[in-house]
């Protein structure tokens, strides 16, 4: 019993540390937004504005993703037969248009910037504000790495990729203000922020891509389709031509349907089981899968 105990209070601990991680990855969010906002305001540099923009964007997203994250994990109802696992993907897809709209409206501010350079102010600021940015970044991304490693949330492995990407774009800034700092020409900090809004919109577009392949859909990547093929294949001797293969995604879950034929020696009873054993089989490498199969006796199909 004291075994058991310990089992259970080991599971509790475990369960919030997502929550916590969404949590503290919004919070660092808040803290470099307003630690870049103020950096914009009193150098001037589009590449700080740019990068505040992001980080608000960073929020935004944690934020919605924790909304979404949770609502997709309710199970199925009589409205919802197959869950809500999609509702990331509207999350994701209303992202990518807010992304896209904010590398627009920076862009624009960026290129009048080069044309009309605007003098900097107090470079050697910003610079520490960048250096203060990415150290927290990447102390962030290694928590969240590590929380990925105790909890193998999918959710989390996303943020923390995410932050990673941001590593780079913070990066980018502290390189742009401090060739200003060294040259004394403010478009270098321009450059930046129109490389950063390019790299905002790549993004974007991405994100909407998968997010619309999704909701249509598209069926799981080749290397998983012939995964799948493989064990429904080496299976049994008796699970013979498998045939009508059907796949989807939906959020975390994995939707599977095809029909098999069984050798026609075999009862009702044993193909059902033989069946059954296959989904439990597919379930063990695909945990979030639901999978349905149609049994035919040998030879009804062709």
């Amino acid at each position: 019993m004291a075994g058991e105990a310990s089992s259970a209070s080991r599971v509790r601990r475990r369960v919030p540390l997502p929550q916590v991680a969404a949590a503290v990855s919004m919070g660092t969010a808040i803290s470099l937004a307003l630690l870049k906002l103020w950096g914009g305001v009193v150098t001037h540099a589009m590449t700080l504005w740019s990068l505040m923009a992001d980080s608000c964007l960073d929020l935004l997203a944690s934020g919605t993703n924790f909304f979404f994250i949770r609502q997709s994990f309710r199970p199925p109802d009589e409205r919802f037969p197959y869950g809500y696992g999609k509702a990331e993907s509207i999350a994701a897809l209303s992202q990518s248009y807010i992304i896209g709209f904010s590398a627009l409206v920076l862009g624009y501010r960026s290129l009048e910037t080069l044309v009309h350079p605007v003098p900097l102010h107090r470079v050697a600021t910003g610079v520490w504000i960048l250096g203060i940015s990415w150290t927290a970044t990447l102390v962030l991304t290694v928590f969240l790495r590590w929380v990925v490693r105790r909890t193998g949330s999918i959710a989390i492995r996303a943020d923390a990729f995410h932050y990673e990407t941001d590593l780079l774009t913070n990066l980018g800034g502290l390189v742009s203000l401090f060739l200003v700092q060294r040259t004394g020409r403010p478009f270098w900090d321009s450059l930046f922020s129109l490389g950063i809004v390019l790299y905002m919109l790549w993004g974007a577009f991405g994100i909407a891509r998968r997010s619309v392949q999704e909701l249509m859909d598209r069926t799981l990547t080749p290397e998983e389709n012939r995964r799948l093929m493989e064990i429904i294949q080496t299976f049994h001797p008796a699970v013979r031509r498998p045939h009508d293969f059907r796949s989807r995604r939906s959020g975390r879950r994995i939707f599977i349907e095809f029909h098999i034929e069984v050798d026609r020696s075999y009862s009702f009873e044993a193909a059902h089981d033989l069946a059954e054993d296959l989904i439990e089989c597919i379930r063990q490498e695909f945990p979030t899968a639901e999978v349905t199969v149609h049994v035919d006796p040998e030879g009804a199909t062709r």
